[in-house]
């Protein structure tokens, strides 16, 4: 859902995920229990007009055992097409970022836009059109879900990583 653009616009080449959504209002651009959180996200498009982003409270009635109540937070599963991955919220554990087309992600996930570390333990790109995968990952990551992917190229070894269980 479209937002309105309140200020200057971020200049991206491609549709991008981002937590820098000073000049978007999406506050008009929800539907059903939509919200987006302490810590918004947006998809700015290359025309300069924005969409909302990521939902902090959605429920995934498929993965149940994620959390006892079923909620994810920060869930964005289709429904528009994402290019590249800017940064990441940082206000929740789990983020989600699936089916979406991504074709990029930003060298370094470690911190947010601000240069705090990243607190989440669990990440998921599934489902997107990654051929290359060199990121830095946060130190906190426990889970990094890069399931069907075109992957011909992971590298996450720039740091080490005691804490990933699971890749």
């Amino acid at each position: 859902m479209a937002c309105a653009v309140v200020g200057p616009p971020v200049v991206v080449a491609v549709p991008t995920f981002t937590t820098e959504c000073d000049s978007a209002d999406c506050s008009l651009a929800t539907a059903g229990n939509f919200t987006p959180g302490a810590m918004a996200s947006c998809i700015w498009l290359p025309d300069g007009r924005v969409l909302r982003g990521a939902n902090l409270t959605t429920i995934d009635p498929a993965a149940p055992a994620r959390f006892q109540s079923g909620a994810f937070k920060n869930v964005l599963a289709g429904g528009v097409h994402v290019d590249y991955v800017r940064d990441l919220p940082n206000s929740v554990q789990a983020i989600i970022l699936a089916d979406l087309g991504l074709t990029g992600v930003n060298g370094s996930l470690r911190t947010d836009r601000t240069g705090f570390a990243l607190a989440a333990t669990s990440l998921s790109l599934a489902n997107n059109a990654l051929r290359r995968f060199k990121v830095t990952i946060p130190d906190a990551l426990l889970s990094l879900d890069l399931s069907n992917n075109a992957l011909g190229h992971v590298n996450i070894t720039q740091h080490y990583h005691p804490k990933l269980q699971t890749l």
